[in-house]
């Protein structure tokens, strides 16, 4: 196993969760589901079809032309640039034929096109009652309010693609999906009521009040769904250390208390280094939440090593006397990421 030593790593904290200390978070590794898509490295993206399918074929051009990994771009896209292909969305032998030509004038070993199947808002007007405080009797106290109608609207988008490469050498489909994305806002006398985006299964962070601005993101969203796919992609990872830790020694348990202090204040580094100091001692060789606070500093800092996470979350889980929801889930994750690891090799 390799140890952590001094190694220095800035991490970013969130807001402090009570009595659980704050998160930490770093950026994994996560292979796609179809890596044979971008093992050329250059990746051609033809027309689509369907009534939205050229800003559709400009979305994907543009993730894929901004993939990164680990702050490295890795692909590079070609697009059709006055060259036209045609299709009614079946993939005829000939149709296939033709994209093998151009993918084959464009100098790369996939082609991207397929059919953009829905692409439309439903906006739906309606009335809200609200109750309004009409005579007030004083500061933050009202004497007499009635309720009044205010008009509102509902905007409900839908995506749906339906992607596919093809290899050029072979003329096969090394890709095929179809990818749904709904979402949704409503709005009350100009007011945005709620904005929600189903791609990340919470709030969008950027806020979307008009119905193209909904269509626009959910395209986003679609063309993003297709980049995790077919290339490896990077995720902010959040943990947390363990703050108590029984059976320990007095002058053990300062020293925990010490390197939880600086793990909250965002010094991992310094935190590991006393974790690692502790964990040199026989006695503390089976104290689960110094085993798992170790496993934590080896995910941080050592994020392309998770074998090592994964070693000392499992011995913590072996000296379980009952299940340990923090323990389970960083076990779980760790062994997950062993395999997208090898995945995707070093």
């Amino acid at each position: 196993m390799r140890r952590i030593g001094t190694v220095l790593l800035v991490v970013s904290l969130c807001a402090p969760l009570p009595a659980t200390g704050k998160k930490i978070s770093y950026e994994a590794r996560f292979k796609a589901k179809y890596p044979a898509v971008v093992d050329g490295k250059t990746v051609g993206v033809l027309n689509f079809e369907g009534r939205d399918g050229d800003n559709f074929g400009a979305a994907l051009s543009s993730q894929l032309q901004t993939a990164q990994l680990d702050g490295r771009p890795i692909l590079q896209v070609k697009t059709l640039d006055g060259l036209n292909f045609v299709s009614d969305g079946n993939f005829s032998k000939a149709e296939v034929a033709a994209a093998i030509r151009l993918g084959q004038k464009l100098g790369v070993r996939h082609v991207f096109t397929g059919t953009v199947m829905a692409a439309s808002t439903n906006v739906t007007n309606y009335t809200n009652n609200v109750s309004v405080c009409v005579e007030s009797s004083g500061l933050f106290k009202c004497k007499r309010s009635e309720n009044r109608a205010i008009p509102c609207t509902k905007v409900v988008g839908q995506y749906s693609v339906a992607p596919r490469a093809i290899s050029v050498a072979t003329g096969t489909t090394v890709y095929s999906e179809v990818i749904s994305r709904q979402g949704e806002y409503s709005m009350c006398n100009g007011q945005l009521q709620s904005n929600f985006n189903l791609f990340s299964k919470k709030p969008a962070t950027i806020p979307v009040s008009s119905p193209e601005a909904l269509l626009a993101q959910l395209r986003q969203d679609a063309a993003a769904q297709i980049r995790v796919q077919v290339a490896p992609y990077n995720m902010p990872i959040e943990v947390e250390l363990k703050e108590r830790a029984q059976g320990l020694a007095k002058p053990d348990q300062e020293q925990f208390s010490n390197a939880i202090a600086f793990g909250n204040a965002g010094r991992m580094d310094r935190a590991c280094s006393i974790f690692e100091t502790m964990g040199a001692n026989p006695a503390n060789q089976a104290n689960i939440s110094l085993l798992f606070n170790l496993g934590v500093c080896q995910e941080v800092l050592l994020p392309d090593e998770p074998g090592a996470a994964l070693e000392y979350y499992a011995k913590a889980d072996q000296y379980l006397s009952k299940p340990d929801k923090m323990i389970s889930d960083a076990f779980l994750r760790m062994k997950k990421q062993v395999g997208e690891k090898r995945g995707i090799g070093q």
